[in-house]
């Protein structure tokens, strides 16, 4: 740690006569002579008894920034960098030979109760623009200016209104930004680091995967650095005098996924990664620029532009460590609801459905959300938090005796071959139904007494003779369980928490579901949610992908 002259005199007329010659000299001392005159200087010490009483002063017009105590004032037209409450160290040390600044810099520095964003807690974040600071905007507004938020104010900006990507409030289920692939971006109103080394990452969706640039530096040249989608795949690169150090990633782009891409240049690798997944990697070759860069989001400087929404973007000077790089990437995935792993499974859940009821509708009846108009007659019965959005509380209105719900169309008219899915929650004090097609099948609640609970299905035959396929253990009703049933033309099954439970040979089963009407909550208490039904039987890798590990799936994805 750096040690201060005690002379608060002799110091003030050391930094005055400094003050003036700089002003004489418009420039700054070189980083040699700087480390030369004050060799500890450039050490960061993180472990300070008491950071709070430290300031950085920053330079702005040319003068010299140093390290202060808060018993000295600063000195020059300089500013703390202090925007949410905390002190960051920041040093410039010299300019290069085109006169752009050398910084060498740490990462914050705040009192013990000021915590910082997650982007802020991983050294060397240059640019973050998030699409939350842009929440005072209204749909369909021109994006003019983006801000930055890592504390350097290097703006993302656009003077031209026909080139301002949109803001977009709920495109997405959520806001972001949309550009449009001809000739909206961005760029930076300073610029924002070396990309020799660096790590980027953004959180889109694209439209368009045929040639657009996701993030550049202003062209190909020596120093540059471009993330793009080229030919339905991600490509990078990072130029090293002539050498392009281009890779493509081998996973193919989806239009309609949300997701995490990245880039990470360190002194010896480039590689790609989609939601963390690693799609490429090469060794780099050529000599660094050692030049900063501008950056442009949506074109690496004009045309093959970005097509698609934007909701994030961080760029470190630095290639980050795999447990950094997998806090940043965490954050980014939870803050967004991305979707991992990248590319989403492929689901076949669409196929065969004829009825989807999420149970979110305060009104009656509870619709239909496949499109076939099998909406459901509800009761009196409230809604309540469920597990995805809202559920339905069977009996919630008369104590366990509900009449229930009941489908106004027949969605297994002439149907050999189907399948249910629902989640179920919470104490049934009586035996009742929880899900029945007629004739068909009866799925049960059985009340054991304190905190565990039975369910059992019976698949019949047309003289209501039944087999139970009954779950020989209880669970717990404070939580949500998965159930599924289907039933192909031998075999009747039933699935708990994405595993077989119990199945029956139904082949030699008469019946036929003719107008079998569908009752959902016909007794017993309990919550029900997210029901759909299928004229097919659903596959035990569907019933995985329903179940998603416990988190469900949500309507969308089947």
């Amino acid at each position: 740690m750096m040690t201060l002259p005690t002379n608060k005199g002799r110091l003030w007329l050391t930094l005055q006569a400094q003050k003036h010659r700089r002003a004489r000299q418009h420039r700054l001392l070189p980083a040699p002579v700087l480390r030369a005159a004050y060799p500890d200087l450039l050490r960061w010490d993180w472990d300070l008894q008491n950071p709070f009483k430290w300031n950085v002063w920053t330079s702005l017009n040319g003068g010299a920034s140093w390290f202060l105590t808060e018993d000295y004032w600063m000195y020059g037209d300089a500013r703390q960098f202090a925007p949410d409450g905390g002190s960051e160290f920041y040093f410039i040390v010299g300019v290069d030979a085109a006169g752009v600044e050398i910084t060498e810099r740490s990462n914050w520095i705040r009192p013990d109760d000021a915590v910082p964003p997650v982007p802020q807690s991983v050294i060397g974040l240059q640019l973050w623009a998030r699409v939350e600071s842009l929440a005072g905007m209204s749909d369909g507004d021109r994006v003019a200016t983006w801000p930055d938020e890592s504390g350097h104010e290097t703006h993302l900006a656009q003077s031209n209104f026909d080139y301002r990507p949109v803001y977009r409030s709920n495109d997405l289920g959520q806001p972001a930004v949309m550009f449009d692939g001809t000739d909206d971006l961005l760029t930076s109103v300073a610029s924002v680091f070396k990309p020799d080394q660096h790590t980027i990452f953004v959180v889109a969706l694209p439209l368009a995967t045929g040639e657009n640039d996701i993030l550049g530096t202003g062209g190909s040249g020596d120093g540059d650095a471009l993330l793009m989608l080229y030919g339905n795949f991600l490509r990078g690169h990072a130029w090293r005098g002539s050498d392009a150090n281009m890779l493509d990633g081998v996973t193919p782009i989806d239009t309609e996924t949300l997701a995490v891409f990245e880039q990470v240049v360190s002194e010896t690798d480039i590689t790609l990664r989609l939601d963390g997944n690693n799609e490429a990697s090469m060794g780099m070759s050529g000599t660094p620029a050692n030049t900063r860069k501008w950056v442009t989001l949506g074109s690496r400087s004009t045309g093959t532009n970005f097509s698609g929404y934007i909701l994030a973007v961080l760029v470190y000077d630095r290639a980050l460590t795999e447990t950094e790089a997998n806090t940043i990437r965490q954050y980014l995935i939870d803050t967004y609801a991305v979707t991992v792993p990248y590319p989403p499974p492929a689901l076949t859940l669409h196929d065969g459905l004829v009825a989807y009821w999420a149970m979110d509708s305060v009104y009656n009846p509870e619709p239909d959300l496949s499109g076939y108009g099998n909406d459901l007659y509800a009761d009196a019965s409230p809604k309540v938090a469920g597990f995805m959005g809202s559920a339905y509380d069977a009996g919630g209105d008369t104590g366990g005796w509900a009449p229930g719900m009941t489908c106004f169309g027949y969605p297994l008219n002439g149907a050999g071959d189907y399948s249910f899915s629902l989640w179920v929650s919470g104490n049934m004090p009586t035996a009742g139904a929880l899900i029945s097609a007629g004739n068909l099948f009866v799925v049960n609640g059985w009340n054991q007494g304190g905190s565990m609970q039975d369910i059992t299905v019976h698949p019949y035959d047309d003289s209501t003779n039944s087999i139970n396929l009954g779950l020989a253990w209880g669970y717990s009703p404070e939580s949500w369980s998965h159930l599924v049933i289907t039933k192909s033309a031998s075999l009747f099954c039933f699935y708990f928490n994405g595993s077989l439970v119990g199945w029956a040979d139904v082949s030699a089963f008469p019946y036929s579901s003719l107008m079998d009407q569908i009752a959902i909550g016909t007794g017993g208490s309990g919550l029900i949610d997210e029901v759909g039904c299928w004229q097919r039987e659903l596959s035990a890798d569907e019933v995985a992908q329903l179940y998603n590990y416990g988190s469900g799936l949500p309507f969308e994805y089947f």
